[in-house]
Order: structure tokens, then C-alpha cells, then sequence
């Protein structure tokens, strides 16, 4: 067994749909968990400082509400920062990594670069001119399918991305995607 695609160009929609699904993946993964919870303390920590001139102001009519007051105010920072950190991580972050990568992909090499990928019982080999890289099963991090691309992730960042239309038919592309799962979750069940 040793299927090949055609020659392709990734495209800009084949990127998108790799964006997409690096997203999906970590958009609530151990690395934005961690990056929501330093921003919230950063975040409560700046409106500490900044408030903090006009705490005898806030805490002045308190009275005997103090400990209540002081409790609610700790409350209300932790809270509005969680907040502000989750727009930041989960929103903001999200949307201006989807907008960078759809403005730089002209200047990058991947829409100028023609390639092949062929698939073996060894695991994939890429063609791109005259170089070729090879890359084991075992060492495949993940893989995804999505409606128009067949992605290997080499690491949780990167993958190599096979469009479906570098196929010469769907049942091509559909061949290869299940040969490819085969390998993959046979490597994967040995380790």
C-alpha cells in the first residue's frame, strides 16, 4: 500500500481550517487554563494598585461593615478580573491569532511551495522540490479531519496539511484519510 496525492498548493482556506482545529483543540487546553488564570492575577493585581489610593475613601463610610465591605471589594476584583482575563484568553486571543495567521499567510512560503505527500506502512513522506521529509507513525502528535483537509500534527502547533482536493476524486481522498487513521491508531495503541 502507497498512496500519494497530486501536487498541491495549501491554500489559504486549508490554513484556515488547520487554524480552526488548532483552536478547537486548545482554546480550553492546560496552556490558555494556565495563561487565564496568570492574566486574572496580573489583572486583579492592577486594579489593586491602581485603586489603592482611594482606599481610606472607599473604606471610610464603611463602619461597621468593614469586614463585608472589605470581602465584597475582594469579590468584586476577583470577579471582574476572571472576567476581563476570560475575554482576553478565551476571546481576544482566539480571534487576533485567526487574523494574524489569514494576513501573513501571503508572505509565508506555504502558498508558493507545490508538494506531495505519500502515505506508506512505515508512516508519511512529504515532497516539496527536490527535498523529502519522512515522518514514523509513532511520531505523529494528532490526527484531524475536517470537511476539506486531512491534518497530521507534528507537535500540539503544526501540522502538515493535506488538502482533499489534491486528490484526483473524494473516494481518493476518503482512502487515504481511513488508511492514515489505521496507522495512526495502531501506532498509538502500542505506546
Amino acid at each position: 500500500m502507497n498512496l500519494k496525492t497530486n501536487e498541491y498548493r495549501v491554500s489559504l482556506g486549508d490554513q484556515s481550517a488547520f487554524i480552526l482545529t488548532w483552536l478547537k483543540r486548545n482554546w480550553l487546553g492546560k496552556t490558555n487554563r494556565q495563561r487565564f488564570l496568570l492574566y486574572s492575577g496580573i489583572i486583579c493585581l492592577l486594579m489593586l494598585f491602581g485603586m489603592a489610593p482611594s482606599y481610606g475613601q472607599l473604606f471610610s463610610g464603611a463602619g461597621d461593615y468593614f469586614v463585608l465591605f472589605a470581602i465584597f471589594m475582594v469579590l468584586a476584583l476577583a470577579i471582574g478580573s476572571a472576567i476581563m482575563a476570560a475575554i482576553m484568553v478565551f476571546v481576544l486571543g482566539p480571534v487576533l491569532i485567526f487574523i494574524w495567521q489569514t494576513i501573513s499567510y501571503p508572505f509565508g512560503s506555504m502558498p508558493k511551495r507545490t508538494q506531495t505527500v505519500s502515505l506508506s506502512d512505515s508512516g508519511l513522506t512529504k515532497h516539496v522540490g527536490e527535498t523529502s521529509s519522512h515522518l514514523e507513525w509513532p511520531a505523529i502528535f494528532h490526527l484531524a479531519e475536517t470537511r476539506t483537509t486531512i491534518l497530521f500534527f507534528t507537535n500540539a502547533n503544526s501540522a502538515m496539511i493535506v488538502p482533499k482536493s489534491a486528490f484526483a476524486a473524494p473516494e481518493n481522498a476518503d482512502q487515504f484519510a481511513k488508511e492514515a487513521q489505521a496507522h495512526y491508531a495502531s501506532a498509538k495503541s502500542i505506546f
